[in-house]
């Protein structure tokens, strides 16, 4: 049986997740793992001169298509610069093939080893790394040779003093976050090194994945195809209130709530079956003309940053994101919860939404929450009215309008008003 070598490995970049992945799968289980490093990584230059980690995960994984056979003189490969393709004899269309598992192969009985050379080798080709000082702090102070390591101070008081302010959405309560000890990556969430923690159950802690190492997990790491950080080395924080506030985008939650229905860009609601329609809630427009829309409730954090974090915001190329990446939030670091809901106008974020303030389910920073992230009342009374400012300012706007425009969040168009948001469950969005 003939083997995958290196000059395969454009035709491997090439295949689809469908060609590679024939099942259903989680998204942390070792096919979801793998999508997520290696659409960072087939990409990139690089990965060409992994082929000695890549090339045994595919060979012990899948059988070598008959079309790719090299001693076949019509499949032979030429060099292209540092990928190779065809001569020309394989039609395009027919490059791509799905590879079949080999006889008694599934993901679940790879080697432990073979996997993880592939996925560390997708870490280190598709993603940038920001290390942290030896032996860092728990906040993760990234060391002084790190590219793009800085502090950028919104709030500064004096020069003992230096804040940043930043919002997080999570859906759980203060009292779970107590629990948890705060915002952590998700390869760090150890619970204290107890059992059963949310990294265990995510897998990274499975001898296959690169974050099971510490040297690994403790790090920053940049997306350099996505140009955004790492969904779970890091927490991300946005500056800016509108911008965290489109997220979730709603064709995320709609393909979930669809099943992985595709919305396709003419589609409209009134367009949808019944079985999807029946999906939105009901809502009565200001006019009180009876609709169906996607609606949904949200929360962001309000918390305090000091000390230094990685800018993603300078390091994008386009359409700079305003966010910064740090490694935790310790839970004196959260100040406030502000709940809205959002209405939105169709099915895509082009068309925008209108969120409204949900005062019922929102809880303001408080002196006594100041007190307890600054230690001492002169500090905290200095930061009150700065906190009271930024929040107040974003209640007031609302209810505004609002888009993801590919960069950030932003206010355009109508404000609607809506008399009633029900859900398909019954219960009251407003």
């Amino acid at each position: 049986m003939a083997d995958f070598v290196k000059k395969h490995l454009k035709l491997i970049t090439e295949s689809t997740r469908e060609a590679l992945i024939h099942e259903d799968y989680w998204e942390f289980s070792r096919q979801g793992w793998f999508l997520y490093f290696w659409k960072e990584a087939r990409d990139q230059a690089g990965i060409n001169g992994r082929a000695a980690d890549v090339l045994p995960f595919f060979n012990e994984l899948y059988v070598l298509p008959d079309e790719w056979d090299l001693s076949k003189p019509e499949c032979q490969i030429e060099e292209q610069g540092p990928f190779y393709g065809y001569k020309g004899a394989v039609p395009i269309g027919q490059r791509v093939k799905v590879l079949a598992y080999k006889p008694g192969k599934t993901w679940d009985n790879v080697d432990d080893n073979v996997l993880y050379r592939l996925l560390d080798a997708c870490l280190k080709v598709g993603f940038e790394r920001i290390r942290v000082v030896p032996q860092g702090n728990e906040l993760g102070e990234i060391a002084t040779d790190s590219p793009l390591a800085f502090a950028r101070h919104c709030l500064i008081l004096d020069q003992a003093h230096q804040y940043s302010l930043g919002w997080r959405g999570d859906s759980r309560s203060l009292k779970d976050l107590s629990t948890a000890g705060g915002f952590k990556s998700k390869a760090q969430s150890d619970n204290g090194g107890l059992p059963d923690s949310y990294a265990e159950k995510i897998q990274t802690r499975k001898p296959w994945h690169p974050f099971s190492r510490p040297e690994n997990r403790s790090d920053y790491y940049f997306r350099k195809m996505q140009q955004d950080n790492c969904l779970h080395t890091v927490v991300s924080i946005t500056l800016d209130f509108v911008t965290a506030s489109t997220f979730p985008k709603v064709e995320d939650m709609l393909a979930t709530l669809f099943n992985g229905h595709e919305i396709k860009p003419g589609d409209t609601v009134d367009g949808l079956a019944k079985p999807f329609k029946d999906k939105l809630c009901k809502v009565v427009t200001g006019t009180g003309k009876k609709e169906f829309r996607y609606a949904d409730r949200q929360q962001l954090y309000l918390v305090l940053l000091f000390g230094h974090f990685f800018d993603t915001q300078k390091r994008q190329s386009g359409n700079p994101f305003p966010e910064v990446a740090v490694k935790q939030i310790p839970v004196k670091n959260i100040l406030g919860s502000l709940s809205f809901v959002r209405v939105f106008n169709g099915l895509h974020e082009a068309e925008g939404f209108t969120a409204f303030y949900d005062a019922k389910n929102s809880k303001g920073p408080s002196m006594e929450r100041i007190q307890a992230f600054a230690g001492e009342q002169s500090l905290a009374r200095t930061l009150w009215p700065k906190l009271q400012e930024e929040w107040n300012k974003i209640v007031t706007s609302m209810p505004y309008h609002a888009r993801w425009t590919g960069s950030g969040g932003q206010k355009f168009g109508t404000t609607e008003r809506f008399w009633q948001v029900t859900k398909p469950d019954g219960s009251r969005l407003i």
